[in-house]
């Protein structure tokens, strides 16, 4: 196959663990959103549907040149990056914008928590 596993593919377990924590934190702010406004699920389709072309799924950033540094904003992009840095080229992930991805990860988690926890009581009358 060509690939050859180093000790850099222990950053999987790490950027996957941060890509569930930012996706697990988002899934909570749109069920939320979605409870109270029945519109959102309409927007999520949207939104989701435009991401799948600003998330460097099928294509690598690097193939971009310099404009693929925009893409990197997104917080999913350096995690994918990294994972495919890490794992397949055998290169260690991109530290800072993975730092970025972590705190977006953790913050949209820490902010979901609250979310739910403040207005879940509110759940029942909503239903």
């Amino acid at each position: 196959c060509g690939v050859q596993p180093t000790l850099l593919a222990l950053w999987a377990p790490v950027l996957i663990a941060l890509m569930l924590m930012l996706v697990t934190g988002a899934a909570i702010i749109f069920a939320v959103g979605n409870l109270f406004l029945r519109d959102v699920k309409y927007i999520v389709e949207v939104v989701l549907t435009f991401a799948i072309f600003f998330t460097p799924v099928l294509y690598e950033v690097r193939m971009l040149g310099d404009m693929g540094h925009w893409l990197l904003l997104n917080p999913l992009a350096p995690l994918l990056e990294g994972l495919g840095a890490a794992v397949v080229r055998g290169e260690p992930p991109p530290l800072p914008w993975i730092g970025y991805s972590a705190v977006f990860a953790l913050l949209t988690l820490a902010f979901a928590g609250w979310l739910f926890s403040r207005l879940e009581g509110l759940f029942a009358d909503y239903v």
